[in-house]
């Protein structure tokens, strides 16, 4: 008798414990607002220096956990978007304008770019960081909105060359390759790229 009721104390700890734990994933520790707090955001991302900003948006149903793990997944996967759109860019402009740099017997410009591309953009998503979230309970929406800085992005670029995958760069020429397109990306206005 005491071993059933020490199994079902024993599952009831275990039960809140995943229901704590599962609350408080999603990442960024975000809070959700009440609907007449609406964040400008929502309508409107904000404009901050060297920084991305994308909103994602998912019906709450009847799971309001798994909606919160939904709408950061949705927010993040915008910003992934457009930091794999933008690195995909910056590798390509490079290693066309400084064909020098890639190993023709290991690779062509085209895999080059998409090996370096594919690196960079896995060590991008874990730089994406949701800044807030906000609950539309009029319309049982819940909205996310996540960021990535451009020094992520550098981040990305630096250890896909460092990388080499493939050895595709020259391995004497690693360090001109990356700063080549750390230089293509500096250039870019973040703010503009949506």
């Amino acid at each position: 008798m005491k071993t059933l009721y020490l199994k079902q104390i024993t599952l009831i700890v275990i039960f809140f414990a995943i229901s704590i734990s599962l609350l408080s994933c999603g990442g960024g520790g975000g809070r959700v607002l009440p609907e007449k707090n609406m964040p400008e955001w929502v309508t409107s991302l904000p404009k901050v220096a060297n920084t991305f900003f994308a909103v994602g948006r998912v019906n709450i149903g009847i799971n309001s956990v798994l909606a919160l793990n939904k709408v950061d997944a949705a927010a993040r996967s915008e910003v992934g978007k457009y930091a794999s759109s933008r690195l995909k860019s910056v590798v390509e402009n490079v290693i066309k304008e400084n064909i020098d740099l890639i190993d023709s017997d290991n690779s062509t410009s085209t895999e080059a770019s998409l090996l370096i591309t594919n690196a960079s953009s896995d060590v991008v998503l874990g730089g994406i960081e949701i800044v807030d979230r906000w609950e539309d309970t009029e319309n049982n929406t819940l909205y996310a909105l996540a960021k990535i800085k451009l020094d992520d992005l550098k981040t990305a670029i630096s250890s896909a060359i460092d990388s080499n995958p493939k050895n595709v760069i020259i391995p004497e020429k690693k360090e001109t390759a990356k700063q080549k397109m750390l230089s293509e990306l500096e250039k870019f206005d973040i703010n503009k790229g949506k």
